[in-house]
Formats: structure tokens, C-alpha cells, sequence
């Protein structure tokens, strides 16, 4: 989930971005939705955006690019044809996205590896018993002796 913080960089990028557009392109998209990325933005936090590099090498933050491509599809781009093809794109990349989660959650690794520490943690805790029970046993030896001794 996306925190606030975060979600206020990310309208200070996209507000710059739009910034950088020609009306032409910041007219297509509503006044409302301009003037809500302005109100809800970051005002301390500044993005500069390169006319001369493409966007893929300006560091944006994830959550900027997500606004872009939804701004994109949703204003921008005016074939029926490239609107399917982008979401294509995003739901592949969200399939992908997904299958990375269930690989690193995958609750039945996560048991396995669970039952390998407790393992790993009950075997140190009787070698430090053991130790300390033998090291209690010396002690009491050498008791026995140091008093007949005297």
C-alpha cells in the first residue's frame, strides 16, 4: 500500500511532468484532476524534469509512472487498438508482479523454513544446557575433592 508521504512525491512528480507537456496534451486531461494533483502534491519536494532525457532514465518514483500510464490510457492515447495493447502491457506486468508475490510468500516455504530454525534453535539450546550441565558437574568434582583434600 502506498502511503501518503509517498503518494504526495509521487503528484509533486507528475505535477512537474505535466509541467514539461504541451497544452496540448495538459488540456486533454480534466482542470479537476490537474488542480487535485496540485492541492494534494508535496510543496517541499522538487522534481526536475529533463526535456532531453526519456522518461524511463529520470528516476521517477514507481507510483509516478503508474499516474502517468493511467493518464496515458485514459487521455492521451486515442486508438482503440493501442488502448488494448497497453493493457495488455499492464496486465502482464501485473500477472508477473503477482507470481513474484506468491513465489516470496509462499506459505508452504515459509513453514519449512519456520520448522528448520525451530530445529536449528532447539539444537543450541541443549548444547548450551549440556555445556552448562557439565560445567556444573566439574564444578561440583572439584568441591568434592578441594574438601577431602583439607
Amino acid at each position: 500500500m502506498v502511503t501518503t508521504i509517498t503518494l504526495k512525491k509521487a503528484y509533486s512528480e507528475v505535477d512537474e511532468f505535466l509541467e514539461t507537456l504541451g497544452s496540448t496534451y495538459k488540456n486533454q486531461i480534466p482542470i479537476s484532476l490537474r488542480n487535485y494533483i496540485k492541492s494534494e502534491k508535496d510543496i517541499n519536494y522538487k522534481k526536475y524534469i529533463d526535456l532531453d532525457t526519456p522518461i524511463s532514465n529520470q528516476n521517477l518514483m514507481k507510483e509516478t509512472l503508474e499516474i502517468i500510464a493511467f493518464l496515458n490510457l485514459k487521455y492521451w492515447c486515442k486508438s482503440e487498438e493501442e488502448k488494448q495493447r497497453l493493457k495488455g502491457i499492464y496486465k502482464k506486468n501485473e500477472e508477473e508482479y503477482e507470481k513474484k508475490l506468491a513465489e516470496k510468500f509462499d506459505t508452504s516455504k515459509l513453514f519449512n523454513n519456520k520448522e528448520e530454525i525451530v530445529q536449528n534453535d532447539e539444537q543450541t539450546a541443549l548444547a548450551v544446557i549440556k555445556e552448562n550441565w557439565i560445567t556444573k558437574l566439574k564444578k561440583l568434582i572439584s568441591k568434592i575433592f578441594l574438601r577431602n583434600k583439607i
